[in-house]
Protein backbone atom coordinates (compact mmCIF):
# COMPACT_ATOMS: atom_id res chain seq x y z
CA UNK A 1 0.00 0.00 0.00
CA UNK A 2 2.70 2.13 0.77
CA UNK A 3 4.12 2.19 -2.15
CA UNK A 4 1.16 3.04 -4.36
CA UNK A 5 1.01 6.11 -1.73
CA UNK A 6 4.57 7.19 -2.94
CA UNK A 7 3.54 7.00 -6.45
CA UNK A 8 0.15 9.20 -6.37
CA UNK A 9 2.52 11.61 -3.87
CA UNK A 10 5.67 11.69 -7.38
CA UNK A 11 2.32 11.76 -9.90
CA UNK A 12 1.12 15.00 -7.59
CA UNK A 13 4.63 16.68 -7.39
CA UNK A 14 5.54 15.86 -11.79
CA UNK A 15 1.45 16.38 -12.57
CA UNK A 16 2.45 14.66 -16.12
CA UNK A 17 2.99 10.98 -15.48
CA UNK A 18 0.83 8.31 -14.89
CA UNK A 19 0.71 5.13 -13.23
CA UNK A 20 1.59 2.95 -15.83
CA UNK A 21 5.00 5.41 -16.19
CA UNK A 22 6.71 3.90 -12.41
CA UNK A 23 10.52 4.07 -13.38
CA UNK A 24 10.12 7.95 -14.00
CA UNK A 25 8.95 8.63 -10.73
CA UNK A 26 11.96 8.11 -8.75
CA UNK A 27 14.03 9.82 -10.65
CA UNK A 28 12.77 14.11 -10.26
CA UNK A 29 14.39 16.76 -11.87
CA UNK A 30 14.02 19.98 -10.27
CA UNK A 31 12.51 21.64 -13.48
CA UNK A 32 9.60 19.22 -13.79
CA UNK A 33 8.45 19.70 -10.26
CA UNK A 34 5.15 21.24 -10.65
CA UNK A 35 4.02 21.48 -7.06
CA UNK A 36 7.05 21.43 -4.52
CA UNK A 37 7.12 19.09 -1.53
CA UNK A 38 7.74 22.15 1.03
CA UNK A 39 4.29 23.32 -0.19
CA UNK A 40 2.58 19.48 0.57
CA UNK A 41 1.02 18.26 3.67
CA UNK A 42 0.75 14.89 4.17
CA UNK A 43 -1.86 13.35 7.22
CA UNK A 44 -0.79 9.33 8.00
CA UNK A 45 -1.92 7.74 10.97
CA UNK A 46 1.20 5.13 11.97
CA UNK A 47 3.71 2.92 10.34
CA UNK A 48 3.13 2.34 7.34
CA UNK A 49 3.18 5.59 6.51
CA UNK A 50 6.32 6.61 7.01
CA UNK A 51 7.71 6.52 3.46
CA UNK A 52 5.50 9.31 3.22
CA UNK A 53 6.37 11.09 5.62
CA UNK A 54 9.80 11.03 4.75
CA UNK A 55 9.70 11.79 1.87
CA UNK A 56 7.37 15.11 2.43
CA UNK A 57 9.21 16.41 5.40
CA UNK A 58 12.31 15.49 3.80
CA UNK A 59 11.53 18.16 1.11
CA UNK A 60 10.44 20.83 3.66
CA UNK A 61 6.83 20.00 3.28
CA UNK A 62 4.19 18.92 6.63
CA UNK A 63 3.76 15.76 7.93
CA UNK A 64 1.18 15.16 10.44
CA UNK A 65 0.58 11.70 12.48
CA UNK A 66 -3.01 11.69 13.51
CA UNK A 67 -4.22 9.39 16.30
CA UNK A 68 -7.18 7.88 17.60
CA UNK A 69 -6.96 9.49 21.41
CA UNK A 70 -9.27 6.43 22.28
CA UNK A 71 -6.78 4.27 21.40
CA UNK A 72 -3.33 4.15 23.58
CA UNK A 73 -1.59 2.15 21.01
CA UNK A 74 -2.11 4.81 18.19
CA UNK A 75 -1.04 7.93 20.16
CA UNK A 76 1.91 5.79 21.19
CA UNK A 77 3.00 5.03 17.84
CA UNK A 78 2.38 8.74 16.77
CA UNK A 79 4.63 10.01 19.33
CA UNK A 80 7.26 7.92 18.94
CA UNK A 81 7.22 8.64 15.25
CA UNK A 82 7.88 12.46 16.50
CA UNK A 83 10.62 11.52 18.66
CA UNK A 84 11.89 9.85 15.89
CA UNK A 85 12.11 12.92 13.81
CA UNK A 86 9.86 11.01 10.61
CA UNK A 87 6.77 13.58 11.22
CA UNK A 88 6.71 17.25 13.05
CA UNK A 89 3.48 16.96 14.28
CA UNK A 90 1.08 14.28 16.27
CA UNK A 91 -2.09 15.00 16.57
CA UNK A 92 -5.78 13.78 17.78
CA UNK A 93 -8.00 12.51 14.89
CA UNK A 94 -10.21 15.95 15.64
CA UNK A 95 -10.93 18.01 12.46
CA UNK A 96 -12.80 20.46 13.58
CA UNK A 97 -12.17 24.22 13.44
CA UNK A 98 -10.08 25.84 16.32
CA UNK A 99 -8.69 22.33 17.19
CA UNK A 100 -5.04 21.43 17.31
CA UNK A 101 -4.58 19.81 14.27
CA UNK A 102 -6.77 22.59 13.03
CA UNK A 103 -4.01 24.95 14.21
CA UNK A 104 -0.92 22.85 13.16
CA UNK A 105 -2.60 23.36 9.29
CA UNK A 106 -2.92 26.62 9.45
CA UNK A 107 0.15 27.54 10.74
CA UNK A 108 2.01 25.71 8.04
CA UNK A 109 -0.06 27.86 5.02
CA UNK A 110 0.52 31.18 7.06
CA UNK A 111 4.43 29.89 6.85
CA UNK A 112 4.28 29.72 3.31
Amino acid sequence: MYKKILMILFLIILSHCSLNHPVSMWKVEEENINIPFNHMVFFGDGETDIPSFRIVSGGGGCSVCVYDPLKEKSKKIADQLVQDQRVQHAVKNDYSEGEELDTVIKNFILSL
